[in-house]
């Protein structure tokens, strides 16, 4: 990479950073304490980060993703859409009161109370992060991106790329592309099927994601890419055994109760033909980094995220070895950690 090029990246790391890391101080002051006097008091027996520590994990991200870049795994992301991320700002500005009159009142499953979620799993009827709508309106995803971007300064991305990304990048070397068919599973708006898609574009890729609004917001996303999205259960997967030859899935393990995630690690493993590859990404688990193990412990107090505390301590290897998969390579980067499951031949 060319130092104009490195230096385009870091400028627009830098500008990324300051947008999401001024929206999330913003938020903060017109939000409530972190903890409100008559509420629960925060506990963890984890020390207090060192704010070093957290800063190099936190840029370490970054650096990974750019020699990520630079090694050819995959290629830089585009330019950002200026309108359409000044829409998203606004729009995080408005809802910023309602999702911090949720976290008071610890309302996390608000959604209920709209007809239009009968009949789904009751753990994905939830306002995961306190967020409006759920997964269940339009305007839920068409803020999503952006509320995740301030949650993590601007990272999220970069750590997505750094981990899943690359280890499927790794994966393909010396595999012609065309012949390999690859699901985005719970693929949310499609903006890391999108970076999939860029790095290579003549893979058979499609992606698929419980919530109709997420995936029409996905369907537009990727229409330039011509990526079919569908909607399914991801513990009840809509393909034939042995029907794929990778799997990505990115954030979901987190969101889900325990006994669904040992079922959709089985179905992966069902769908995923001999020799394929399941790459999994998902916030850190502790002691994978013990100098973020308190932030870890704070996010299920802080957001709305009723299963996280269970996935902290989520014997990953044992649930794919239940499945018939077996671990190969990983990757982290700040808060996120991925990995590289094989279905033996």
């Amino acid at each position: 990479m060319s130092l104009v090029a490195r230096t385009a990246y870091g400028a627009r790391a830098a500008a990324t950073v300051g947008l999401h890391a001024a929206h999330w101080w913003w938020a903060r002051r017109q939000s409530a304490p972190f903890e409100a006097p008559e509420g629960p008091a925060f506990r963890s027996p984890h020390k207090v980060p060192d704010r070093a520590a957290v800063a190099r994990a936190f840029a370490a991200a970054f650096e990974a993703d750019l020699a990520a870049i630079e090694q050819g795994l995959y290629p830089a992301p585009p330019p950002p859409d200026l309108a359409a991320l000044g829409r998203q700002a606004r729009a995080y500005r408005a809802d910023v009161a309602s999702i911090d009159r949720r976290r008071q009142a610890r309302a996390g499953t608000e959604v209920r109370g709209d007809p239009a979620t009968a009949g789904y799993p009751a753990y994905f009827r939830q306002n995961f992060h306190w967020q409006t709508g759920g997964w269940f309106t339009q305007e839920s995803a068409q803020l999503y991106d952006f509320q995740v971007e301030t949650l993590f300064t601007g990272s999220a991305a970069p750590m997505r790329r750094a981990t899943a990304l690359a280890l499927l990048a790794e994966s393909l070397t010396g595999i012609d592309q065309r012949q390999v068919r690859c699901l985005d599973l719970a693929c949310g708006t499609g903006s890391f099927t999108a970076d999939v898609a860029r790095a290579f574009p003549r893979m058979k890729l499609q992606a698929l994601d419980l919530s109709p609004a997420y995936a029409a917001h996905a369907r537009g996303a990727l229409a330039r890419y011509a990526v079919p999205v569908m909607t399914g259960l991801a513990e009840a997967l809509p393909f034939e055994d042995a029907s794929l030859d990778r799997v990505v899935c990115v954030y979901l393990f987190h969101e889900l109760p325990p006994k669904v995630r040992a079922a959709v690690m089985r179905e992966v493993a069902r769908v995923l033909a001999p020799g394929g590859i399941f790459v999994l990404a998902d916030a850190l688990r502790t002691g994978d980094n013990p100098d973020l193990d308190r932030m870890l412990d704070a996010f299920p107090f802080g957001f709305h995220e009723p299963f996280f505390t269970s996935w902290l301590t989520t014997d990953l290897d044992a649930l794919a070895h239940d499945a018939g998969l077996l671990p190969g390579p990983s990757r982290q980067a700040f808060l996120t950690r991925a990995v590289a499951y094989t279905k033996p031949r």
